[in-house]
């Protein structure tokens, strides 16, 4: 019998064991990548679960090209293929094909600029006519594969910006993008979730041109679901105690693409997602108690506009190129819902990593919704803080409720002055007086008895 208990139990744990390994081998992603050169990179990366697939598409031509992300989802059959012989070339229409994809969102870094602040607002107003010398059309993005993961539970894609200037004879390499995705939870700085989630990290060293300038990033957010003129996606901050592991840094942003600004009466048709990233960047990467600066960012309508009649298809490439009729995905929705968002680093009345030229800036993009604002952190704030405060006001409310709702009792006047011992039995070693009922007879009948006063002091 104990022999059969043991052999149930190892069953069990064996059970188990199959099942954590066989969820976990589904998670997986798998790693399809293409590449034409140093300066050409993309890469598909696909994790696949009990009920979906999910895909990523991550990278950039072989000519100047914006870097993009771009993720789907879709059923079990769903499928996303990638020519990487059109995708390379400059007219790429038919370089991706899907089947059964539910949804897909993107964004892409089009514009990496210098801007001048002059009001001291830190805030990129002026985006339209800043110095764009690093932009997206500019920028040569080289792969960097000693800085990258390629593995079945983990990839890290690192991108550096490679871009020559001709009036100073100097090619600049001062952006660099990495991206992770893993099939596990990643909680640093900004909460990731497993296959659904994509960190980007993005690192800047080059110089600026001018004391008062500041660095202005441009990107477009694209999704599939119509948005009409005048509203934006909606956009909030968050003051939250445990999204920074930074003391002093408690603010966060973020974009949900499913939800408008202002709101329609009926909701669109649209599935979550969000980009969240932090308020506060950092321009010294050893102190940064010292060093945040504050991020502004905001939603303007894209620069390049389109006719009416004409359509935004839901792919990498057309976003990238313009391509006019490229519908990767076989619903009736044609339409994409696409915004710039522009990010302006710095802090009024201080000038952008003037001492330390380095900044670095984290933020996600997943599937789902924001996650939940909760303070981990406030506990340890409670202790030192809030509890002494809280003993002293509940001491202070007992000894109030204690007077006037529970107040001492009161002698009686006529108990004051009897003793507290009526009787103690008379040894040798007490004093006479005491528990000796004679005694106590002669002084009850004391008080009867008349003494005369003395006639003088002092007399026998």
């Amino acid at each position: 019998m104990e022999m059969l208990k043991h052999f149930v139990r190892l069953v069990v744990i064996l059970s188990y064991c199959l099942c954590t390994e066989v969820s976990r081998s589904q998670l997986e992603p798998k790693i399809i990548y293409y590449k034409a050169d140093d300066t050409g990179y993309l890469v598909r990366v696909t994790a696949t679960t009990d009920t979906e697939r999910i895909f990523y598409l991550i990278g950039s031509a072989n000519y100047p090209s914006p870097l993009s992300v771009m993720v789907m989802r879709g059923s079990l059959e769903s499928n996303v293929d990638v020519d990487d012989t059109l995708f390379f070339m400059k007219h790429n229409n038919d370089s991706i094909n899907a089947t059964e994809i539910t949804e897909s969102h993107g964004i892409l870094f089009f514009n990496i600029c210098e801007y001048e602040d002059k009001k001291g607002t830190a805030i990129f107003d002026d985006y339209k006519h800043s110095i764009c010398r690093n932009s997206g059309e500019k920028l040569m993005w080289h792969y960097l594969e000693s800085e990258s993961i390629l593995s079945s539970d983990l990839i890290v894609l690192t991108f550096q910006s490679r871009h020559w200037d001709p009036p100073n004879n100097v090619e600049h390499h001062g952006v660099k993008f990495q991206f992770t995705i893993s099939n596990e939870d990643l909680d640093g700085i900004l909460h990731v979730p497993a296959i659904r989630g994509v960190q980007i990290k993005m690192e800047f060293t080059e110089k600026l041109g001018k004391p008062e300038s500041r660095l202005g990033v441009g990107m477009l957010i694209f999704t599939n679901s119509s948005i009409q003129s005048g509203q934006n996606f909606l956009q909030t901050d968050t003051f939250n105690f445990g999204v920074e592991l930074e003391p002093g840094n408690f603010f966060s942003t973020s974009v949900q693409f499913d939800k408008r600004d202002p709101s329609e009466p009926k909701p669109p048709n649209a599935s979550p997602a969000y980009l969240f990233w932090r308020s506060v960047c950092f321009v010294d990467s050893e102190n940064r108690w010292y060093s945040g600066r504050r991020v502004a960012a905001f939603q303007s309508s894209p620069l390049h506009t389109h006719k009416e009649n004409e359509r935004i298809n839901r792919s990498l490439p057309q976003v990238i190129y313009g391509a006019k009729r490229f519908n990767i995905h076989i619903h009736n929705n044609d339409t994409v819902a696409v915004m710039e968002e522009w990010f302006g680093f710095g802090s009024p009345l201080d000038g952008f990593y003037a001492k330390t030229n380095y900044t670095d800036w984290t933020f996600v993009m997943a599937l789902g919704h924001p996650p939940p604002d909760h303070s981990p952190q406030a506990g340890r704030l409670f202790a030192p803080l809030i509890l002494p405060l809280l003993v002293l006001v509940v001491t202070l409310s007992f000894y109030f409720c204690r007077q006037r709702f529970c107040p001492l009792p009161t002698a009686d006047p006529g108990d004051v002055t009897r003793p507290l011992i009526d009787e103690i039995v008379d040894d040798d070693n007490s004093y006479p007086g005491f528990g000796d009922p004679c005694v106590t007879e002669v002084c009850e009948n004391a008080t009867e008895i008349h003494a005369s006063a003395p006639d003088s002091y002092g007399a026998i």
